[in-house]
């Protein structure tokens, strides 16, 4: 399964429209699951680094005051700039 879903990252990154989520890392659950959470549900996300193109934020979601997950995301801004320097 691992290396067809890189395989599915990697052409969903070449066909990005701009500012789409390009990965998820380093997930931490603190739940077994989302959809049996009655509460609303919030994120907090912070940008760790980045560039004008992609940006590395750190986020967690919470139901209330509850930790529910978190982890590490990267963000495309503009798909069309990868590969392409200016």
């Amino acid at each position: 399964m691992g290396a067809c879903w890189r395989r599915a990252l990697r052409w969903q990154i070449n066909h990005l429209d701009p500012a789409n989520l390009a990965s998820v890392r380093g997930v931490e659950w603190h739940v077994p699951r989302l959809d049996d959470i009655e509460a609303d549900l919030s994120v907090e996300a912070e940008r760790l680094s980045g560039d004008d193109n992609t940006v590395l934020y750190g986020f967690s979601v919470f139901a209330g005051e509850r930790l529910l997950l978190n982890g590490r995301a990267i963000v495309v801004l503009d798909a069309a700039k990868l590969g392409n320097p200016a």
